[in-house]
């Protein structure tokens, strides 16, 4: 009788232990998505960071680095407030952590407040000066508030760090295109970065950009040709080959570009009249 007790108590704890083991398994499981994987999907970062945060096991730095995964995954769902939260959260903790000025700067440009995106992004190139990605995007902010001098100098900047850096080229491109002082240079940016990057669409369009400014409208229609086999989307390749087309007598055609751009987005008409062309 007493074997046959110690033979089902002795079940029951390994039973037991099996239970709590594969609990512990499964929770480690889940927090193992709290990191930056592309593999991972950003509603499985926000859980797994979450459970992390929640289970109390984290403080300090490591805490702070947890927020900052989780903010970056709020950012990739474009919700930028939590993204916000989350970052100055992080920064609280640990403010030399470079992580949490990047998002929180991306997610202050995705809202438009351009200049603390610029506070944000220059706080992260204090830690991290040479990442070229960083720049870049501090350029972009700068463009989007038409303080072009400062975004090429970004642009600069971001090419000096990383000589191979195409998108950098193409971004510099398009800003001396928009300006207008510069379109040889801009030519020549926007050659390099497809010398770099031959299938970028971007540099298609930016190009495409520059040859209309220079009044080569051939040229400018063979690029936006390029741009729109590789994103069919894109209003500012329409409506850059309508105009093209309407400066080379091709009325029906040119109109056709411009209204399918406007279906794309309706006030690309005063984005290009903005860039000085119409």
């Amino acid at each position: 009788m007493k074997q046959a007790f110690k033979k089902i108590l002795r079940t029951l704890l390994i039973g037991l232990m099996l239970t709590i083991n594969g609990s512990m398994a499964r929770g480690q499981n889940l927090f193992d998505k709290c990191v930056i994987n592309r593999a991972v999907s950003p509603d499985e970062v926000i859980a797994s960071c979450t459970a992390k945060i929640s289970s109390g096991a984290e403080s300090g730095e490591r805490l702070a680095y947890v927020l900052a995964i989780r903010a970056r995954a709020y950012r990739f769902k474009k919700d930028d407030d939590q993204a916000i939260t989350d970052a100055t959260e992080a920064i609280k903790l640990n403010p030399a952590y470079g992580l949490s000025y990047y998002v929180r700067a991306q997610a202050y440009s995705h809202k438009k407040d351009y200049d603390l995106a610029i506070v944000d992004y220059t706080a992260s190139l204090r830690i991290r000066p040479r990442d070229e990605i960083v720049l870049q995007e501090r350029g972009h902010v700068y463009q989007a508030k038409g303080d072009y001098d400062q975004a090429i100098a970004n642009y600069d900047e971001a090419i000096k760090i990383n000589p191979n850096f195409s998108w950098g080229f193409n971004d510099r491109c398009y800003a001396r295109a928009i300006v207008g002082r510069e379109l040889q240079q801009a030519l020549s940016d926007c050659n390099e970065a497809l010398r770099l990057a031959p299938n970028l669409g971007a540099a298609y369009d930016s190009r495409g950009f520059t040859y209309l400014k220079l009044g080569e409208y051939d040229k400018a229609i063979a690029d936006y040709d390029a741009a729109l086999k590789r994103n069919h989307n894109s209003a500012g390749s329409f409506y850059g080959r309508g105009l093209a087309k309407q400066k080379k007598g091709s009325m029906a055609s040119g109109n056709a570009d411009i209204a399918a751009a406007k279906m794309i987005q309706d006030d690309i008409a005063d984005e290009f009249a903005g860039f000085g062309v119409k």
